[in-house]
């Protein structure tokens, strides 16, 4: 026997054993008490005999005697782990000798050979069942792998780092027996898969995750039975290797029946299902079948060379030889498209074209989807503060205040992948995740606010705090700021007065936005707060004139949609205490501001009011569909308790593990801190570029908003409307993303992720500069 790892020449050489049967049948009878009838079955390596027993059926092999003892421990040992740790796994049991050993060793003529003994498993292999049917059989071969490869993960075996030629990372020493290959054409091809293999693929492989895998479950090692995956055998191949090599090996192309990739798919679609994949691994997936194709060939080829008695038909080489071919006439980028859509990774370069894609929307969303700049900007990931069109330009976002503390933060991906996994379901059902994020959530806000409704959007949001303040208070009026946007549904439509389309309501009346840079009252001007909160009296007598009296005056505590103004210190709680005088409550739309996005938890701490509601939206979940009205217990009961209104998703478990998720971010990296301090530096920023572009009228803002004033002429305060829209043009140009605010169209709006840090501040107002020097602002007064 061998002292160590054998090398590959001598696995080339069968050199299977050739045990008379009926000398195994008396060793099986003498040490494990089975008799019964032989059969005869293939083995590559070892001599392979089923037994029928009255007890049963079984399988016995022989080693070679070119392995070491520990290839067969390896073997038996990683079974007994599976029948501890994964019982269900439908693979064969060892079976002991009488005096309990696990593998049994004797003599014939000269050499010590190792017997033992698994369970038969019934079916047919899978190469052999019906077209119709495999399909779904692959996708089920992929799940029993990803069980298996889950049941493996705390397996170890010295054995399993001994050299084998069918482990694919050590397909490149193959290369000297593609002399074996008769065609030269053929040949050529084999050497350059295995050194592209070599020279591209394995440098980078050593990072991805390793663990014992099967390495042969190819369709003659799994069996199937009345539609199911019935069996796994043959651990004669196992390794210590990447874990997509376990997939790559089972989607075998020479069961593909025409679309090898497609069999890839499926095979993929069932692992990833059960133990997801990672993007690296799904990367090399092609790589890996490549490579087991070309070693497939080498070894076959090598074998019918040296031991044509023993090795398979020339045929059968050929047909690997045209599998082979049609594989490398596939287009590369279409065949990683595919295999990342089933992962649902985002698509890489390259993408369709952006005009394709454009016209593909219109179809099926219709010409008038809305979308941002002249031409759609082509977005296909996003990380942190960056998002990245297909061909890896990246644009650093300071405009989406949806991903509140960055795109695909870790924590917020993770937590929202583990909830998905283990539960989502209808929020009438008791789980513990939407109580302990109500209780973290009220515990945030202020006396009062101490009860939670669910919903799916902040729009939900405020059209259930509307609906609430009318059957509190029986009426139906609303006052609303000037420009101010709550939603999309019929009732925060009506409340949405920056929509230009929205016809207006004579329940619905507006306050003048209190901006001390442009309003009617400037900065300078004594008393600001209150003439500004006057306009409230108007508010309500035009309310009044149209036979409705105030139910609630609703606000975003920072006026994004209205340009961000300064609003004067004692503003809001003036104008709360006159419209709780008539009868009105308070709602605080948070969705823009809340959650550490001023500088404080909650923008109405801003202007030291208490809201009677207060309602959020999406940011909260970092983008996943999620919304909260948040109030007294007192009102929120007497609603529920006559209108019986449910949302039947909102604050699902997902939904609450994102919201949850958030909070924690931001309370372990100190985000309200932070944005505090990164917005004090943006501003002062501006401040300075201010000094240099007489196109920034005003600079103003809370924590992490900003909004930037455009004028063409400093003195009159001329609106710079068109020059805003070629500036936001020109900082998508520069590869920086911001929004335009206001009535006028003339106030860049920077709402930038909460993890924003000072070096990002440096590269948006680079962008900045350069942008406003390109629209011209020198001519400007």
């Amino acid at each position: 026997m061998s002292d160590g790892n054998v090398g590959t020449i001598k696995f080339l050489d069968r050199d299977l054993p050739e045990i008379p049967t009926k000398k195994i049948a008396e060793r099986v009878a003498s040490r494990f008490g089975l008799e019964g009838d032989w059969h005869s079955l293939e083995g590559e390596r070892d001599q392979v005999l089923m037994l029928d027993a009255d007890s049963g059926r079984y399988v016995v092999r022989v080693s070679n005697v070119a392995e070491h003892p520990r290839v067969a421990d390896f073997q038996v040992k990683a079974l007994l782990h599976i029948e501890r740790y994964a019982p269900d796994l439908p693979v064969p049991r060892v079976v002991r000798t009488i005096e309990g050993e696990l593998v049994d060793s004797f003599g014939h003529e000269g050499a010590q050979h190792l017997l033992r003994l698994v369970t038969y498993r019934p079916g047919t292999p899978l190469r052999e069942a019906p077209t119709e049917e495999k399909a779904q059989l692959r996708a089920q071969l992929g799940k029993t792998l990803a069980r298996f490869g889950l049941a493996m993960r705390g397996f170890f075996h010295e054995a399993a780092t001994n050299e084998h030629p069918w482990d694919i990372m050590r397909s490149p020493q193959l290369i000297d027996h593609t002399k074996h290959i008769a065609d030269s054409t053929v040949r050529t091809a084999v050497e350059d898969v295995l050194e592209q293999f070599s020279g591209n693929v394995l440098p980078g492989i050593g990072s991805l995750r390793h663990q014992v895998i099967h390495q042969d479950a190819h369709g003659g090692n799994v069996l199937v039975d009345n539609g199911t995956v019935s069996g796994l055998i043959d651990f004669g191949d196992m390794v210590w290797g990447p874990l997509p090599s376990e997939i790559a090996i089972a989607a075998d192309p020479a069961w593909s029946n025409g679309d090898p990739v497609g069999a890839l798919c499926e095979i993929m679609a069932g692992f990833d299902a059960t133990y997801p994949l990672e993007e690296s691994e799904v990367a090399v997936l092609f790589d890996l079948v490549l490579a087991r194709v070309a070693a497939t060939l080498t070894i076959e080829a090598a074998r019918q060379a040296t031991s044509p008695d023993r090795s398979p038909a020339a045929e059968g080489i050929d047909r690997y030889a045209g599998l082979l071919d049609e594989l490398l006439r596939l287009d590369r980028s279409t065949v990683d498209r595919r295999l990342r859509k089933v992962g649902r990774f985002a698509p890489t370069w390259p993408a369709p074209s952006s005009s394709d894609l454009a016209k593909r929307r219109r179809a099926s969303l219709g010409p008038n989807a809305p979308h941002f700049y002249d031409q759609p900007l082509h977005i296909e990931r996003g990380d942190g503060v960056w998002l990245y069109a297909p061909d890896g330009t990246a644009y650093l976002d300071f405009y989406n205040n949806v991903p509140q503390v960055g795109h695909n933060h870790p924590h917020v991906v993770n937590a929202i992948s583990r909830q998905a996994s283990a539960l989502n379901t209808n929020s009438r059902y008791l789980y513990e995740g939407i109580v302990d994020y109500a209780e973290r959530l009220t515990h945030l806000l202020g006396p009062g606010l101490d009860t939670c409704l669910f919903v799916n959007s902040g729009s939900e949001a405020n059209d259930v705090a509307l609906q609430m303040a009318r059957f509190a208070t029986g009426r139906s009026g609303v006052i609303v700021m000037d420009g101010a946007y709550h939603g999309v549904t019929v009732a925060t439509r009506e409340v949405s007065t920056a929509d230009p389309d929205i016809v207006a309501s004579s329940r619905v009346a507006e306050l003048m936005v209190p901006d001390p840079y442009r309003g009617r009252y400037r900065t300078g001007e004594p008393e600001l707060a209150g003439r500004y909160a006057d306009d409230t009296e108007r508010a309500l007598t035009s309310l009044a004139d149209h036979g409705q009296e105030v139910s609630a005056f609703v606000v975003d505590p920072a006026m994004c949609s209205t340009g961000m103004p300064s609003i004067p210190p004692g503003y809001l709680a003036e104008v709360h205490r006159r419209v709780g005088a008539a009868g009105g409550l308070f709602i605080v739309d948070e969705v823009q501001s809340g959650l550490g996005r001023t500088g404080r938890w909650w923008g109405h701490e801003l202007h030291e009011v208490a809201p009677d509601i207060v309602t959020m939206g999406k940011p909260i979940g970092n983008g996943h569909p999620l919304g909260v009205v948040v109030t007294s217990a007192e009102l929120l009961d007497a609603f529920l308790s006559r209108t019986r209104l449910f949302s039947t998703f909102g604050g699902n478990p997902v939904a609450a593990a994102a919201g949850m998720a958030v909070i924690d971010v931001i309370e372990r990296e100190q985000l309200v801190t932070k944005a505090n301090d990164t917005g004090a530096y943006l501003r002062k920023e501006l401040a300075r570029l201010q000094a240099d572009h007489p196109l920034i009228g005003d600079v103003r803002g809370w924590g992490m908003i900003a909004g930037v004033e455009l004028v063409t002429d400093r003195e009159l305060r001329t609106p710079a409307t068109g020059q805003t829209q070629q500036l936001i043009e020109l900082m998508k140009s520069n590869g920086v993303l911001v929004g335009v605010a206001g009535r006028r169209g003339n106030v860049l709006k920077l709402r930038p992720p909460l993890i924003a840090e000072r070096r990002h501040v440096d590269r948006f107002i680079e962008a900045l500069a350069s942008s406003l020097a390109a629209v011209g602002d020198r001519d400007i007064r």
